[in-house]
């Protein structure tokens, strides 16, 4: 074997791997360019789904807050939320709540006294019903109006 048949060799050997440097470096740029671009619609989507989440969270705390405004009004006057009382309806915080009486809430009693009262509430934001909860006001027989408000029931979402 001649030395330049062994050198030509050798340069026929190089030729064939000159372009492949290039293909690998291109398949690591598409491969990192590919992950930055999924990395960055994942940031994208997670910053939506929290913004929704934030907004959906302060509107059921002010629709709760109107709720809780309402049925303290309600605690206040053993009038309210008996039988053949009107609604009682209030605005907080661009938030509505409406109460109203249930059957039978407040009725007198034939020996003295009145029964206690129970309301059935609605939280509301932006027209849309976002709570409901059921409340029964304590009156000790009408002489504490008001004494013990507890919460019956509560349900999120319409």
């Amino acid at each position: 074997m001649n030395v330049s048949s062994v050198f030509r060799h050798r340069l026929h050997e190089r030729r064939g791997q000159r372009g492949s440097s290039l293909i690998l470096v291109m398949s690591i740029m598409v491969i990192g360019m590919l992950s930055v671009v999924a990395l960055m619609s994942y940031t994208t989507v997670s910053l939506r789904s929290a913004s929704a989440y934030r907004t959906s969270t302060e509107r059921l705390q002010a629709a709760s807050d109107a709720v809780d405004v309402a049925v303290a009004e309600i605690r206040e006057d053993r009038t309210e939320g008996s039988v053949g009382s009107t609604p009682v309806e209030v605005v907080y915080d661009s938030a509505t709540a409406k109460c109203t009486a249930e059957a039978g809430s407040g009725a007198a009693n034939p020996g003295g006294g009145f029964d206690d009262r129970t309301v059935r509430c609605t939280g509301s934001y932006s027209g849309k019903d976002l709570l409901r909860t059921r409340v029964q006001f304590v009156d000790l027989n009408g002489t504490e109006p008001g004494a013990v408000a507890q919460e019956l029931e509560r349900r999120v979402g319409s």
